[in-house]
């Protein structure tokens, strides 16, 4: 992987996962948490998106977000398209 990804696949569409937990704060002491991801390639989302559910996610036939349990709430994946700012 190179050092900038953003400018390494110039032509190749890009793709920024965006995760958000809530979680009962009684239960674990806050109420949750949000990240999103660098922009990359699609199959490398993908990877990011499977590891966050537990599992592989196989064809996703444009599913582009997804919600699964986790102890004490739930967590909810999107899969965005990335713009890249203009040059």
């Amino acid at each position: 992987m190179s050092a900038n990804p953003i400018s390494a696949h110039a032509n190749d569409e890009l793709f920024v996962v965006h995760v958000r937990e809530q979680i009962n704060g009684t239960l674990a002491g806050h109420d949750g948490c949000e990240y999103t991801s660098p922009p990359q390639a699609r199959p490398d989302a993908l990877a990011l998106v499977a590891v966050l559910l537990g599992g592989a996610t196989h064809a996703t036939n444009g599913i582009t977000s997804w919600t699964c349990a986790i102890a004490g709430g739930r967590r909810m994946i999107t899969l965005n398209g990335y713009e890249r700012p203009a040059a």
